[in-house]
Order: structure tokens, then C-alpha cells, then sequence
């Protein structure tokens, strides 16, 4: 990896963690805290399939920039529906995040 593609690399990484802190700062910071409590048990509640780990990281990634960009919950609630059925069943188990 020669230093140009070193310095990008250290660029998308700061850029990623700072994403992450402003994320737990920003508007859904208390769905996000709820959301990544949840458990395998509690998940595997809402469906017992192995496609619901990738449901709940896709989850936790909407609402992680939602978070940091302070997006409406309009904007929020719609990135969920278009994230499909299973992604939205999750967001159901935490208060507020699709009212």
C-alpha cells in the first residue's frame, strides 16, 4: 500500500468514526442505544432465521446516519420501509423510532 492509498484509508477512517460519535450525540441517539441492547434471543423472537442478523445491522446502519445527519423522522421512517418487512418489524421493538 503505497502513501497515498495509506492516507485515504486514514481519511475514510476518521471520517467513519467521526460519523459514529456524532451518531450517538445526534437525534436518535436513545433508539440507537435501545436498538444495539437488543439481544440474539430478542431477535430471534421476532423471526428465528438467520436473514434477521443481517436485518438488524441494516437497521442499526439507517438509523447510525440518521443519527449523525439528524434526519427527519419522516426521512427515517421511510428509509426503514424501503429497508423491507423484516427491517421494519425490528424497528418496531423500539419506542419511537417509527412514530
Amino acid at each position: 500500500m503505497d502513501r497515498q492509498e495509506k492516507e485515504k484509508m486514514r481519511a475514510e477512517l476518521r471520517s467513519i468514526l467521526q460519523e459514529g460519535r456524532q451518531a450517538f450525540k445526534g437525534s436518535y441517539s436513545t433508539q440507537l442505544k435501545e436498538l444495539e441492547e437488543l439481544s440474539r434471543a430478542d431477535l430471534d423472537k421476532i423471526t428465528p432465521d438467520t436473514t434477521d442478523l443481517e436485518a438488524y445491522d441494516n437497521l442499526v446502519a439507517i438509523v447510525r446516519r440518521a443519527s449523525a445527519q439528524n434526519w427527519s423522522q419522516a426521512e427515517l421512517r421511510e428509509c426503514i420501509s424501503e429497508a423491507g418487512e423484516l427491517v421494519i418489524k425490528i424497528a418496531k421493538k423500539i419506542p419511537n423510532l417509527l412514530s
